[in-house]
């Protein structure tokens, strides 16, 4: 709710701030919350919050020779990568819905850091 009321408010500096509050209390972070976050965080780069779309406009960035941001950029569309695959995985013997739903977690929260990382630099 205070992400919310920071984001209507157009108060970037304090969105990244609660974002940040999040991931290092290691609040459970999904696949819809990265979406509204990388929305206020990236909107040139995340639209209508399509994560497709996202991953192409960060493989564009990381392929632009003139960016400071090539690194990150790419970083972000891997993280991107493998929290989408995670999104499919199913339970088996081997991993169980626990075990995928933290493992989910865990890569919204690294995704939602990177692109904060990311945004910071565009910034600058």
């Amino acid at each position: 709710s205070v992400l919310m009321s920071h984001m209507r408010l157009g108060n970037t500096e304090g969105s990244i701030e609660a974002m940040e509050t999040a991931i290092s209390s290691n609040l459970p972070i999904d696949k819809n919350m990265f979406r509204l976050c990388s929305k206020n965080l990236l909107p040139k780069y995340c639209g209508d919050g399509n994560l497709d779309l996202m991953r192409k406009e960060m493989r564009k960035l990381a392929t632009d020779d003139t960016s400071k941001v090539v690194e990150k950029a790419m970083d972000l569309n891997i993280t991107l990568r493998e929290c989408l695959r995670e999104e499919g995985r199913q339970p088996s013997n081997v991993r169980s819905e626990v075990m995928i739903q933290k493992e989910k977690e865990r890569l919204w929260r690294h995704a939602l850091r990177q692109a904060i990382q990311l945004s910071k630099n565009l910034s600058y």
